[in-house]
């Protein structure tokens, strides 16, 4: 909590996660493969969310400051086509 507290992690509910991932990609229609970093990945909601579509081929760029949020995103990655980088996005 405390390390939560201090690097500002605020983590999206799934609901949330799951309408904002479907608008996204319906901007994306009728394209093959799309490219998507994601700056504060935490523990994966977006990923996981975008993991569910079939109907486009995404490589994904996931960064974060925690190591331990970071394994936990990469393990909802259910696709090649990936890099999940340790490092401060801020910086």
């Amino acid at each position: 909590m405390i390390e939560k507290k201090n690097t500002g992690s605020y983590y999206t509910p799934s609901y949330l996660a799951n309408f904002i991932s479907k608008r996204v990609l319906s901007y994306f229609e009728g394209r093959k493969c799309i490219s998507i970093m994601e700056p504060s990945v935490g523990d994966g909601v977006f990923v996981e969310e975008l993991s569910k579509s079939n109907s486009i081929s995404i490589k994904l760029t996931a960064l974060d400051i925690n190591l331990k949020e970071l394994n936990k995103a990469s393990r909802k990655w259910n696709r090649k086509n990936s890099s999940f980088i340790k490092t401060d996005f801020l910086k």
